[in-house]
């Protein structure tokens, strides 16, 4: 298959987590529905009613077991979509083999999210968290080793770019993602004495954002690589990544 196949694969695969993402914040925030702005910047930090005593619930304790049905199924299939993309995109990428082991480490630290996230019920009386997050920190470490061999051994500009934009978003439940998910709704909200309503539309947006950014530059990559292939064109050689 040609190399702008596998951006499309990876770029699909994102673009489905994410929506799988946006499903299970869905879910997690029903109890909130008709409040959801309430203490947002954009009703100017206004509350415009009241919160329900199942959505103060779900806000003090935003993780905590049991979620609503099928958030964690939705959240679990989101990991296995990443982990699955970033599988087939980048064990085509041209890095020795030692590199690419490396690069490929993240499947295995999302997989292992998306497994713990479904066992979580099975695990005891404990919160998402307690289950999940060494598999959260680990997925964030094996990206930032997987982000430096790829900014530095990828040939290819054009094709470094989409290959880093997708590792960012297939480490979408790594520690440091979802603090910054967090932290950016908590400072645009009011009501942030600990999770406001709606915490984890901004990562699900963000998968299908870097979706549609490594179809669109992966794609231009992938035919200056094969231009330059016919041209003979010694410096663009070898932009096409992954491989053909």
């Amino acid at each position: 298959m040609g190399g702008r196949f596998w951006y499309v694969f990876l770029s699909v695969a994102l673009v489905a987590a994410g929506l799988a993402a946006g499903v299970a914040t869905w879910l997690e925030w029903l109890p909130c529905q008709g409040s959801m702005l309430n203490g947002s910047v954009l009703v100017g930090g206004q509350y415009l009613n009241d919160f329900s005593d199942a959505c103060l619930a779900r806000m003090d304790g935003s993780d905590a077991l049991p979620l609503a049905p099928g958030v964690l199924w939705a959240r679990g299939l989101s990991a296995l979509l990443l982990a699955v993309g970033w599988l087939g995109f980048a064990s085509r990428l041209r890095l020795t083999p030692v590199q690419r082991l490396v690069v490929l480490l993240p499947v295995v630290s999302v997989g292992w999210y998306a497994v713990a996230t479904w066992l979580a019920p099975a695990l005891g009386n404990r919160s998402l968290w307690d289950v999940t997050g060494p598999a959260s920190i680990a997925t964030e470490l094996t990206a930032f080793v997987a982000f430096i061999v790829i900014d530095l051994k990828l040939s290819g500009a054009r094709a470094r770019l989409p290959s880093l934009i997708g590792l960012w978003a297939v480490a979408a439940y790594g520690i440091m993602h979802l603090i910054i998910d967090y932290l950016v709704m908590a400072a645009t909200s009011d009501a942030n004495w600990d999770a406001p309503p709606g915490t984890g539309y901004l990562t699900a947006a963000m998968m299908v954002l870097c979706g549609v950014l490594v179809a669109v530059l992966g794609w231009r990559a992938g035919r200056a690589g094969a231009t330059s292939v016919r041209s003979g064109d010694p410096v663009l050689a070898g932009v096409a990544t992954p491989a053909d």
